[in-house]
């Protein structure tokens, strides 16, 4: 059976069509397919997407739908993260998406959004039952507490790479060791919001684009080889040197590492300095940057509430 989630973020749009070994429990992917258009940019003062932002999201969605039909997949999820879900236009939005490319759009909340993340994180580390869970997207960020693979507390924060990017890493900040202060400043006020998970001494789990990215500039530092399966392990002074890396790189120091999602660069500046900062206000004596993420967790969650795992 193939399945094909489609996830719609703040930052990139991404389809995946599985394909689920059910002798094995794993998930294979079949295609994967990867648009940047930044809906956050097309959201306007009133928090409506714009015709434009709907046009090239359809754009984006009749491109994956080509690919999907050509599978003859039946199993088709479109799920919507925070870009969509701070629209004040989402019945617009759904609607001409609908017509336009025959795609359904679930709008989903924060605590759905965490959900499926731990659902991801419980099947590719089935042995970790506590943790701290972070899922950072483009236009928000997931902190989760995990006891007992459930999650116990969470809190959603309203920014993610893109609008931290835009806030803190402007094209015109020569300054980036500022930058990276004035954000920092900014996360210390923040981990009031996230009591619940301040000196709890877990291990810290990175969900998301940007944190896999992070691992690929780990590995090309310490010349390491990519292992695609491999839940990659930092510790927080690799974290620190993933930090420092991406704050003093170039594009041109990025287009070296491989499988880096050049894209990113300028974003994975942000995304870096909140991983470093979290993983102290954690004191995380671990951190796995997971492979899976909200796509694969949709497919766990109807997997398991369907009695095929």
């Amino acid at each position: 059976m193939q399945y094909a989630v489609i996830d719609i973020g703040s930052n990139s749009v991404r389809c995946v069509v599985f394909t689920y070994d059910a002798q094995y429990h794993r998930l294979k992917k079949i295609e994967n397919l990867r648009e940047y258009p930044q809906l956050l940019h097309y959201v306007n003062n009133q928090n409506e997407l714009s015709d434009k932002g709907i046009h090239v999201l359809s754009e984006a969605l009749l491109t994956f739908k080509k690919v999907i039909d050509m599978h003859e997949v039946t199993n088709i999820f479109c799920v919507a993260t925070a870009a969509l879900r701070a629209a004040t236009n989402q019945v617009q939005i759904i609607e001409t998406i609908s017509a336009k490319t025959g795609i359904t759009i679930q709008i989903i909340s924060p605590e759905m959004e965490a959900y499926y993340g731990l659902m991801a994180v419980r099947f590719e580390e089935p042995t970790l039952k506590d943790a701290v869970l972070i899922d950072m997207g483009g236009g928000s960020t997931e902190v989760s507490l995990m006891k007992d693979q459930k999650i116990t507390d969470m809190k959603s924060f309203p920014y993610g790479v893109v609008n931290l990017t835009d806030t803190y890493f402007t094209t015109k900040q020569d300054d980036v060791d500022y930058a990276a202060d004035c954000l920092k400043h900014q996360l210390f006020q923040w981990r009031l919001e996230v009591p619940f998970v301040l000196d709890t001494k877990l291990p810290l789990v990175l969900i998301g684009g940007s944190a896999r990215n992070c691992a690929k500039l780990f590995r090309f530092i310490n010349q390491q080889k990519y292992v695609s399966k491999r839940v990659h392990m930092l510790t927080q002074r690799d974290m620190h040197q993933v930090y420092r890396f991406a704050i003093q790189a170039k594009k041109i120091d990025f287009m070296k590492v491989p499988r880096f999602t050049i894209e990113r660069h300028r974003t994975i500046k942000s995304s870096a300095v909140v991983f470093r900062m979290l993983s102290k206000f954690v004191d995380a004596p671990v951190i796995f940057v997971c492979n899976h993420g909200v796509r694969e967790g949709v497919i766990y969650d109807y997997l398991q509430k369907n009695d095929l795992l």
